[in-house]
């Protein structure tokens, strides 16, 4: 399941505020010309993808000190690779392969690091996991032993009953 953003999480992830945040992602379904989707309760979620490109788009904006709009432009097209967005403003087409190429070697890294999380997470549940099992096959062992001596015990006092009740006869009769 992947991870889902609303405003406030968006806003303190790219440290803006909420009415800023909104701002951008307004202007980003205006130029994108692609709505957000939205929960059940109709508020805006955004995915880690979305995320990338609010990033991309204060980057873009800090680093050269770009207007709003032109960042949104850029950003867009380096995070979708489309270059349609490239179009209406000159000023883009400095939106390199090399950018693109680092944009993309920093997301498979991210993923990397995130995998290798998930996988000693795995690891970690698994070794719980096998320790519980073996603490519940050790209890079974021991619940085992217990009903085996008890009914070792029954067994003996069965014998011990029908002993004594042979030995009540045979002093009564005799034999």
């Amino acid at each position: 399941m992947e991870v889902e953003y609303r405003i406030k999480h968006l806003a303190e992830e790219l440290n803006i505020s909420q009415p800023a945040a909104r701002k951008y992602y307004a202007m980003v379904e205006d130029i994108r010309s692609k709505k957000f989707k939205r929960n059940k309760n109709g508020y805006v979620i955004f995915t880690r993808q979305d995320v990338s490109i609010f990033e991309k788009i204060i980057e873009f904006k800090e680093q050269n000190e770009m207007k709003l709009e032109d960042a949104i432009r850029r950003a867009i097209a380096v995070i979708d690779g489309d270059q349609n967005y490239t179009e209406d403003t000159a000023d883009l087409s400095f939106v390199t392969p090399m950018e693109k190429l680092e944009y993309l070697g920093t997301e498979v890294h991210r993923l990397n690091n995130l995998l290798q999380e998930q996988q000693e997470q795995a690891a970690k549940r698994e070794e719980t996991l096998m320790e519980f099992i073996k603490e519940q096959s050790n209890t079974m062992a021991s619940i085992e032993e217990k009903l085996n001596y008890q009914e070792e015990q029954r067994q003996l006092e069965s014998a011990n009953k029908d002993e004594q009740k042979k030995s009540f006869w045979s002093i009564l009769f005799g034999k």
